[in-house]
This record gives C-alpha cells, sequence and structure tokens, in this order.
C-alpha cells in the first residue's frame, strides 16, 4: 500500500504529540495514497532509468573526489555486481511511480536471495 508522510507544525494544545527535528516540532501523519501507483517497468523503460540513474551514480562519485575513469569504472563494477543481466537479473523489481497517470520517479528493488529478510531499495 503507497504512503505519503505528511509533516505538520506543533500546536501548543498537543505538545506531547509531537516530535522535535531540530528544533522545529512536527506531527507526523502517514495516509493511504489511492492516486500514488507502482508500474512494473518495460524493457525500454528500464533502459532509459538505469541510463539515468549511472550518469547520476557517475557524478555523485565524481563530487565525492574520484575521477571521471575511476567513477565510471566504479559504475560498471557496481552495475556488474547488482544487475550482471541487466532487466533480466533475478531479484529485482524495477517499478515507475505514478500518480495520475504522471510519472512521478523510480523504484528499485534488489531482493537478497541468500537472506529474505533483507532488501535495498534504489529510487
Amino acid at each position: 500500500v503507497p504512503l505519503r508522510v505528511t509533516l505538520s507544525k506543533a500546536s501548543d494544545n498537543y505538545p506531547n504529540r509531537y516530535h522535535t527535528l531540530r528544533s522545529y516540532q512536527f506531527e507526523v501523519y502517514i495516509t493511504i495514497m489511492k492516486e500514488i501507483t507502482f508500474h512494473p517497468m518495460t524493457q525500454k523503460e528500464f533502459n532509459k532509468y538505469i541510463k539515468f540513474s549511472w550518469a547520476n551514480y557517475i557524478e555523485q562519485q565524481i563530487i565525492a573526489g574520484l575521477s571521471k575513469e575511476e567513477a565510471k569504472l566504479q559504475a560498471n563494477r557496481a552495475e556488474m555486481d547488482l544487475i550482471p543481466n541487466g532487466f533480466s537479473t533475478e531479484n529485482n523489481d524495477f517499478d515507475n511511480i505514478k500518480k495520475n497517470g504522471k510519472l512521478l520517479g523510480y523504484l528499485w528493488l534488489w531482493f537478497n536471495s541468500e537472506n529474505h529478510n533483507l532488501c535495498r531499495l534504489f529510487s
């Protein structure tokens, strides 16, 4: 079930219902979002997503101090480790996140085949 977290400023009327975060108080509400849906990616959508995803990864590695060549090599190694068979790699789920038919983002879930209690979320 898709969830949304909404933050709002606390009120003096309910001081015990709020959490302090960086000196601001917020009340967290979790509500079901019927208009947000997850749709399995097609091969074409995956190709577009993964190209964007690895380009972003490389950019972040360069910002962190790697050379462009080192960042590309690291991205290639990570891709071979995580999804050696690309879109067809077992234990991976690739979805589009949509609201009212409009693409909001992507969801990549990797499930650990050895430890079924462990998964990793990439977005």
